[in-house]
């Protein structure tokens, strides 16, 4: 649709015009591709958190799973960066300090 549309605009644009169509329809092309990117990182962190709260959130005494996953379904996006910011935590490994514990001698 846009090629037809954008050759039905050059074609009635006379000098100067063509340019300012082909800065407008770059312009289009470029912010509905940036919000298509955007939408989609969305839906995939909202599906992640879904994922997070559904896994995690039984184990932590001090909530209440059903209300984030509440949060998380009807808010959607802005439901997942709240929970994002609020409650999610990067799963850390930790190493073990050299030495510890104490080892006993062997003599």
């Amino acid at each position: 649709m846009i090629p037809l549309l954008s050759q039905m605009m050059l074609a009635q644009a006379e000098g100067g015009e063509a340019a300012i169509v082909i800065i407008a329809i770059l312009f289009y092309v470029v912010f509905m591709g940036g919000m298509a990117l955007i939408s989609i990182g969305m839906f995939v962190l909202w599906i992640c958190m879904i994922i997070d709260c559904a896994q995690n959130e039984p184990k932590r005494a001090d909530t209440n799973t059903v209300v984030w996953v509440l949060v998380l379904v009807l808010a959607g996006g802005i439901g997942a960066l709240i929970y994002y910011f609020v409650r999610f935590k990067v799963p850390t490994v930790q190493q073990p300090m050299m030495g510890y514990p104490p080892q006993k001698p062997l003599y």
